[in-house]
C-alpha cells in the first residue's frame, strides 16, 4: 500500500477501523521505520497500481455537491427508506432548540453544553446514516412529505418512479 502525506511509504493493512487503517511499514526512508505501525486515515491510503483503497461514499459525494451549491433531489422512494432515521433526526434538531436544549434557563451550563455536543454527535451519526446532510428546514419538510405518504410503501414509489 502506498499512503500520500507528504511522504510515502509502503505498508501491509493489518487492522481496518472505522476511520484509519493501521498500517505495519515494510518499506520507508528513516522517519518510518521498518516495523512500525501507524494509523492511515481511509481517504490517504492507496494500492500500489494508484487506486484508492476505499472509495469516496455517497455520503462524501453528496457534501461535496452540496458545498458546490448542487441540491441533490430527494425522491419519494428515498424518503420511505429512510423513515426513522428522518424522525430520529427530526427529534434531535428538535432538542437543539435554546428552549429544550436549556430548559427554558433551568439547566446549568455545564449540562447544557454536555446535551449540544451529545446531540451534535448524534447529528453527525444521523447525517452518515441518510447519507447526506440535511439542514433542519429541509428535514421539516421531507417529515411533512412523509405524511403524504403514508399509505404508500417503498416500494410503491419505485414503481411510480417519485
Amino acid at each position: 500500500m502506498d499512503v500520500h502525506n507528504g511522504n510515502q511509504i509502503l505498508g501491509t493493512v493489518t487492522k481496518v477501523n472505522p476511520k484509519c487503517f493501521k498500517v505495519k511499514v515494510t518499506q520507508g526512508d528513516s522517519k518510518y521505520l521498518m516495523g512500525a505501525t501507524w494509523n492511515v486515515p481511509h481517504t490517504l491510503a492507496k494500492n500500489l497500481d494508484g487506486t484508492y483503497i476505499v472509495e469516496r461514499s455517497t455520503f462524501q459525494k453528496t457534501l461535496d455537491a452540496v458545498k458546490d451549491g448542487i441540491k441533490v433531489p430527494i425522491s419519494d422512494f428515498w424518503l420511505k427508506e429512510h423513515e426513522k432515521e428522518l424522525e430520529i433526526l427530526g427529534e434531535i434538531y428538535s432538542g437543539l432548540s435554546p428552549e429544550n436544549l436549556t430548559g427554558d434557563g433551568e439547566v446549568p451550563r455545564y449540562r447544557v453544553q454536555q446535551r449540544y455536543q451529545e446531540l451534535s454527535r448524534k447529528l453527525k451519526a444521523c447525517f452518515v446514516l441518510l447519507d447526506r446532510e440535511l439542514d433542519e428546514g429541509e428535514c421539516y419538510d421531507c417529515l411533512e412529505r412523509l405524511k403524504g405518504l403514508e399509505d404508500k410503501s417503498a416500494f410503491d414509489c419505485l414503481k411510480s418512479g417519485s
